[in-house]
Order: structure tokens, then sequence, then C-alpha cells
């Protein structure tokens, strides 16, 4: 008797792509994400805000081409020295194109190939008042990064089309734009990007393809001109995921109930801003132990620790030297931060508490995410200390994800400024900028 025995075959293992030679252009927001720690490279971002400081006047900008040989120079810059590109004198259409090839360009939509069709569907098929809820929670749906990114896009586009001497409204806006954010027509792809694609060769495009094209512009037009709600946590979400007991232990806690000593009691907050202060003092000390110095940028000495906190998260330290009076570079952090902090949209103090103890917030360009701090100075005049806790929020202030920064300042009196921030243990080999 003979048998057929069939072998099975092996699935073959999908090759993971190699970013190693991209810089900026068709690199993803997650590669973005693990160099930097930001998931729109910082050169874009630069261009955003060149677009939106110097250029808000310039009619059809987005849709005005502009000189192809002009936007390969930016390109090529971007690419080869990203940390050395600036945008001052140059064509407010030319870096509008450079953005519009960058979106076009990357691996997939920022909407992602799995999602970009249900945003479509969501404008081809839900009726109009239960669009905006629908989008909503899809764009709830997408990577954090890619929300990231697609967040301050579309704030930017935003203010783009309420400057009037453009031109060019939101709907104006998504037309020229929606083929570049959301990757339709691009013959290029291959055919795993569900169906978005129309067909190399075809001579007119098909009734899928106009009615896709329609809901891409009508897509990207609602987002723009809702941008202010997009982003925001409904109030029903809020109350279902407040009743929920995955979120039991993610809720705000109190001023009073802030923090945690260092023998694992509950304190309030000012309490937890001493504790905190003593340990920057002690890590301060030339003979600190634990440090283990690396690598760093010209002129800074970085150095890191485990913290014995059961968290696989390294605190590091940097060190650098400034030629100015202690009090005047402790103002410069706490009260000039526009001067030196490009990415800062806005920051004001909401309240003052006892013991030179304030509570500030501010509003950073990407992903216009609201930061919540609290601050306090120390007048010891041999140990200036500003103790700096922050938590970020969405833009509406009102939900609080459950990363929790904590930056610490601490300044000799010799100028030498001493600054300590946790990062991600993944990131020990990457050169911090300070």
């Amino acid at each position: 008797m003979k048998r057929n025995v069939q072998q099975s075959k092996f699935m073959k293992r999908s090759k993971v792509p190699d970013y190693k030679d991209k810089r900026v252009f068709g690199v993803p927001p997650i590669i973005n994400v693990q160099r930097t720690g930001q998931p729109l490279p910082q050169s874009i971002q630069q261009a955003m805000r060149y677009l939106r400081s110097q250029c808000l006047e310039k009619v059809g900008i987005f849709r005005k081409s502009g000189v192809k040989s002009r936007i390969q120079a930016l390109r090529q810059l971007n690419d080869n020295s990203p940390d050395h590109v600036t945008y001052q004198g140059q064509s407010a259409y030319d870096v509008a194109d450079l953005l519009k090839q960058y979106f076009r360009d990357l691996p997939e939509p920022i909407l992602t190939s799995k999602l970009t069709h249900t945003f479509l569907h969501i404008y081809q098929f839900v009726p109009k008042p239960q669009r905006f809820h629908a989008v909503q929670c899809a764009v709830f749906l997408l990577p954090d990064e890619n929300r990231e990114v697609l967040q301050t896009l579309i704030y930017f586009l935003s203010d783009i089309s309420t400057a009037e001497e453009n031109q060019m409204t939101a709907h104006t806006l998504a037309v020229c734009l929606a083929p570049s954010i959301l990757h339709l027509n691009t013959s290029k792809r291959d055919a795993t990007s569900h169906g978005l694609i129309s067909k190399k060769g075809r001579a007119k495009p098909d009734h899928k393809d106009l009615s896709e094209n329609t809901a891409a512009t009508e897509c990207l037009s609602h987002m723009i001109t809702e941008c202010k709600k997009l982003f925001q946590i409904p109030q029903e979400m809020m109350l279902q995921a407040c009743s929920s007991y995955v979120l039991a232990d993610s809720q705000p806690l109190p001023l009073h109930a802030l923090g945690v000593n260092r023998r694992g009691e509950r304190v309030d907050y000012c309490v937890y801003l001493e504790d905190n202060v003593q340990c920057l003092l002690r890590d301060m000390a030339e003979k600190s132990k634990g440090w283990h110095s690396v690598a760093g940028p010209p002129h800074t000495e970085l150095a890191y620790k485990k913290v014995g906190d059961g968290h696989p998260i390294r605190l590091w330290r940097a060190s650098v030297e400034i030629e100015a009076p202690p009090t005047v570079v402790l103002h410069r952090v706490l009260r000039e931060r526009h001067l030196w902090d490009e990415d800062l949209l806005h920051s004001r103090v909401i309240e003052n508490l006892e013991n030179n103890t304030e509570v500030c917030v501010s509003l950073r360009l990407c992903g216009e995410k609201f930061n919540n701090s609290l601050q306090k100075e120390d007048g010891d005049p041999a140990h200036g200390i500003s103790e700096d806790d922050e938590e970020e929020s969405l833009s509406d202030g009102n939900f609080q994800v459950k990363v929790r920064l904590s930056g610490r300042l601490g300044r000799f009196p010799d100028g030498v400024e001493h600054t300590g921030v946790g990062e991600d243990d993944q990131e020990e080999r990457k050169q911090v900028q300070a």
C-alpha cells in the first residue's frame, strides 16, 4: 500500500526593511522614535516652523509648484546633513513641495496601510452626522507615533488654512495634499496597499478611484476643520474608561498625594520634591557612585546609572559648562524657555504654591501636547536646584497618559550645570543632545 505523505512547507520569513542608509525620507515614524525619541524628524519640523512663521501669506502655498532642482537640493541636504538644515531664504513653494514629498515617500501612509481604507470608508458610507465620531475613533486606533505625526500635520495645515492671504482653505489644501498623505494614485507602490493605487497604464480612473479620491479629500478637509476636537477624548469614552477596572490605577493623583519617597511611603508633593532635591544633590557630587560615562556630544559629559526601582529604565546625566552666573542660567531655563526651545508654542504659570513651587503648563509643537509640570526652585546659593515633574496629556489637557517624565536640574557655583533625565534602556548607546 502506498501512502502519499505531504510534507509541510516552512513559511518564508518576511524580510525586515533596513533603514540604515536612510535618515529622513523613506523612514517610518517608529524608526524615528527609536533613533531620536520623536516620530517626526527635526528637519521636517523645522520646515513646518518656517512655513508657519514666515510664509503664511504666500498665495497658493501647497498648490503652486516649486522648482524641481531646488527641491532636490533641499532633499539631499535633509538626507545628508539633517542636523544642519536651514530654510531661511528658501522659496515657500519649494519647502511646501518638500513636505509633500516627505509624506508621499513614507513606506506606508501616515494613516497606515491597514487603516487608510477604514478612513476612506467612513467618508464613503457613514452618514454625515456620525462621521466625526467614527473618524475620531479611527484616529485612536492609529499607532501612537503615527497619531502624533498626524496631529502635528493637521494642526499645521489648520494654521495655513486660517490665513486668508494665501487663499488656501481647508478643502483646497485637502485637494492638493490628500494624494500625497494617503498615497493615492501612486503607481510605484505594490499591490499590497489595499486597492488604493490605480493600475499602471490605466488611461482614466474608474468610479472606484474617483470615489476614493473624493472620500480622501473630504476626510482630510474635515480633519483640518475639526482639528481642535479631533484629538480630544470624547466625554462618553472618558466615562467608560473611568469605570473600567483596566484603567482604575491610571487616574490622575491629587496634588497632596503626588509622590512616593525613597522608602516607598506615600507622601505629599512637598516631601516628594524635597526627597528628589536631596537625591539630586547626592548625584551632583563629584564622587557619586554608580555612574558610567559614555561618549556624548562635544563639550558635554554624558553618563548613566541603573536605578534599583524595578523598572528597566536608566537615569542619564548630562553636564555642560556655561559661562554665566547660576542665577542667570536658572532664569533662562525656567522663565525664558522660548528663547532656546524652538518646539515651544506657549507656556504659562497656572498657580503659585508655597516654598517657591509652582504649577506650569506648556504646549509643544510636535504632537501639539500640553505638558503639565510641578516646578520647585531652591534658593540655596551653593546648590541651585530646579525640580520639574511632568505629565504629558492630549491637546485638551483632560486625558493624562501613564508615562511620567521627570527632569532635574542642578547648578554648581562655578557655572557647571548638571541635568538628569530618564531615558529608555534601548537608547543607551545613542548620543543624547544636551
